[in-house]
């Protein structure tokens, strides 16, 4: 069985975290819906991580005060958490 795990992007702007296994397979994206997390998609997850290399962003967007106003209006509807 492929191991999925977490990684982190950092663009200098956002930071985007997504999990991905390493398989040499084509890439494969996975995205999970609202009130889900990857996760919760391992049942079909890990029979494709066997022949694909999957990636799966991790859509939980956090804005701090430190987040540019250029980049607010961009993000793409997902479920928000505010700090400060």
């Amino acid at each position: 069985m492929t191991q999925m795990k977490e990684q982190t992007l950092d663009t200098g702007d956002i930071v985007l975290n997504y999990a991905e296994n390493d398989h040499q397979g084509s890439a494969l994206m996975i995205i999970h819906g609202i009130m889900l997390c990857w996760q919760d998609m391992r049942g079909f997850i890990e029979p494709l991580s066997q022949t694909h290399h999957v990636f799966a962003p991790i859509c939980v967007v956090t804005v701090t005060r430190a987040t540019p106003a250029s980049v607010i209006p961009s993000l793409p509807m997902l479920p928000m958490s505010f700090t400060s």
